[in-house]
């Protein structure tokens, strides 16, 4: 998109922060459609969310005020971005992916199991008595 900019959100994964909590504050908030805003990108202490580099001070303003997360947002524009954003993505750092590792699990028992009643676990039933008895 044409005229995009990149704003700092002081709010970042340490808070519990996901995307779609950034997304959602920012759609609700403002009411722009969410293919008005670009990518975003969860930091350690801080986001960074691309949206038109046009929006009215009014709305910036409002978006300051708002919380993420029990956090407030504090929305302010990138200041190395006085272009705009441009379309490729930066080059990243690969970090090596963690093996992942499953739980050691218990060895299933040989002992056999008991065959469980009609109603599985919980009350037993009371026998029914024959009226005429007393």
């Amino acid at each position: 998109m044409k005229n995009m900019a990149l704003y700092r959100i002081e709010v970042g994964s340490a808070d519990g922060i996901e995307v779609r909590n950034i997304l959602g504050a920012v759609a609700n908030e403002t009411g722009l459609q969410t293919r008005f805003i670009g990518q975003i990108r969860i930091h350690q202490d801080h986001s960074t969310i691309e949206m038109p580099g046009d929006l009215p001070r009014e709305m910036l303003d409002h978006l300051r005020t708002v919380y993420v997360g029990k956090k407030q947002m504090r929305i302010s524009r990138n200041r190395g971005d006085a272009q705009g954003v441009s379309a490729a993505a930066p080059d990243r750092e690969k970090k090596p992916k963690k093996a992942k590792t499953r739980p050691s699990r218990k060895p299933k028992s040989t002992k056999s199991k008991k065959p469980k009643g009609a109603g599985g676990k919980g009350k037993k039933a009371k026998p029914i008595k024959p009226k005429g008895d007393s």
